[in-house]
């Protein structure tokens, strides 16, 4: 009965192995080339090259900020031309009339996208009611920066932080349009800051004195310190909060580990027919996998965090890049420029997303070896920790 039972799943399975080879025979040319992309993407680590999604043709001017609601679905930009827009990047459609902010340079949105905060040239935060999408209006004037406000982001819904060119930092509470909390530290503008993904009471900042410090919400003063190599124009909290990059105005992107009080590594990357490229913005994937980068010459930098020789060079803007946001889950990436364009980033293609050539260092990846997802999590990465 033993050997009859062991003959019945002999043929069973050999009819199993005869179907699979079948099913094997049946994939389409396209289909293998693109499994062998994908295994030589897996092996060699090479960053994906990002797929246009969405082009939210809104502004008529430069753009200077653009901020994802936390639920990822709603995009806010600020344009020079003194308006402010919340788009659906599904939709690509407007979600609210555009608010007139004829000094704002930052916004951020409240997660629902129901409240929205404008800071600019006129040193003031003004929130605004979404509640009634045609009519929009003021809720509260928070004043407390002696200069431009350079950079917006909610803590939560009741709270917010705000950096300027005064060189502070300063928590906000929306409801009552009070200042909880100053924190001074920088001898120069401040000009981007970046909170965790993973809620944290920990905050980073980065300024043109060329130093990227570290906050606790609870405690006005720094708790870490880091001096970059340029002066630093974005700065990108690690999703778990245990380190931060910065992108520097003289063309190096630098990642610091909080835990040790160090540098990790430095990018210093090529750039074709450019001696000098600044990068102007920058952000981390929700894996922490991968750095994203924009360029004073429209360019986007996808490089692997933790070794830089990996890195893929596209184009994306005609311009200057001034902004970049990422969604809370990664499954996105919202770019502005100042040819007047803000671009919503997802997936990838076996070709670069703009059919050009791609540029990158020595051990950058081919058009034949990209790997098909911009968000590493949703592909079975781990999440990873620094060194």
């Amino acid at each position: 009965d033993g050997l009859f039972l062991v003959l019945i799943l002999m043929v069973s399975l050999r009819a199993q192995l005869a179907e699979l080879r079948s099913d094997l025979c049946d994939l389409s040319e396209q289909g293998c080339a693109d499994a062998c992309k994908c295994r030589a993407a897996l092996r060699y680590g090479f960053p994906p090259a990002p797929q246009l999604k969405r082009d939210l043709n809104v502004h008529a001017a430069k753009v200077y900020g653009v901020s994802f609601s936390s639920d990822c679905t709603h995009v806010a930009s600020v344009g020079q031309e003194g308006f402010v827009f919340v788009s659906n990047i599904f939709t690509g459609l407007k979600s609210a009339k555009a608010v007139k902010a004829p000094f704002a340079m930052a916004c951020a949105l409240e997660s629902q996208a129901k409240l929205l905060v404008t800071g600019g040239m006129d040193n003031v935060l003004t929130s605004w009611s979404l509640a009634e999408p045609l009519n929009p209006r003021v809720e509260q004037k928070m004043q407390g920066h002696d200069g431009y406000i350079a950079k917006l982001a909610f803590v939560d819904d009741a709270q917010l932080l705000s950096v300027a060119g005064d060189g502070l930092a300063m928590l906000w509470d929306v409801q009552t349009g009070q200042l909880k909390r100053s924190f001074h530290g920088h001898v120069a503008d401040c000009t981007d800051l970046s909170l965790p993904a993973e809620k944290q009471a920990i905050f980073a900042t980065g300024a043109l004195d060329k130093a990227v410090r570290l906050w606790d919400l609870r405690v006005a003063k720094s708790i870490c310190t880091f001096e970059a190599d340029g002066e630093v124009n974005g700065v990108a909290m690690f999703p778990n909060g245990e380190g931060v990059a910065c992108a520097n105005e003289n063309g190096h992107t630098q990642l610091f580990c909080a835990r040790s009080y160090c540098l990790v590594s430095t990018g210093r990357h090529k750039h074709d027919k450019h001696d000098k490229v600044a990068y102007t913005a920058i952000a981390i994937g929700r894996s922490g996998r991968y750095t994203y980068a924009g360029t004073s010459t429209g360019q986007l930098l996808i490089a692997d965090t933790f070794c830089q020789g990996k890195w893929r060079l596209s184009s994306a803007h005609q311009s200057y890049t001034s902004c970049m946001s990422i969604a809370t889950d990664g499954s996105a990436l919202a770019s502005g420029s100042y040819d007047a364009s803000v671009k919503i980033w997802s997936g990838a293609d076996a070709a670069d997303f703009t059919g050009q050539r791609s540029t990158g260092g020595e051990s950058r990846s081919t058009d034949n070896d990209a790997l098909p997802i911009l968000n590493p999590r949703t592909a079975g990465e781990p999440s990873m920790s620094l060194p």
